[in-house]
């Protein structure tokens, strides 16, 4: 688990706190589950995970999906899915700038 200010704290908080055995009470997919979050956080929080996520793009660039597992998610095992960390996080944005769009997102499949 990341300590408050160390790197990707808020990216660390946003996957622990809505990904888990208990997400569907949050949402049905991902993506809804993305969406609920983006109109529950404020400016700040969702502006610290834009950031977090393309720093740690820039920071893993080389190995994304190994450091995803390592350091942020090893539960969540985009592996078994189509998904790759780009992708996931480039659903997260779009989802942030605007949470209506989650529906273009689902597709049956999870994390």
């Amino acid at each position: 688990m990341i300590q408050p200010g160390e790197p990707f704290f808020t990216l660390d908080q946003f996957l622990g706190a809505h990904f888990h055995q208990d997400m569907d009470l949050f949402g049905d997919s991902v993506p809804e589950v993305v969406a609920v979050f983006a109109r529950a956080a404020d400016e700040d929080v969702r502006r610290q995970l834009e950031e977090d996520m393309s720093q740690f793009e820039a920071q893993h660039h080389n190995d994304l999906h190994r450091a995803f597992v390592r350091v942020l998610a090893p539960e969540l095992d985009l592996a078994a899915t189509d998904r790759e960390v780009t992708d996931v996080f480039a659903m997260v944005r779009a989802i942030l700038a605007d949470p209506s769009v989650y529906t273009a997102y689902e597709t049956g499949k999870d994390f």
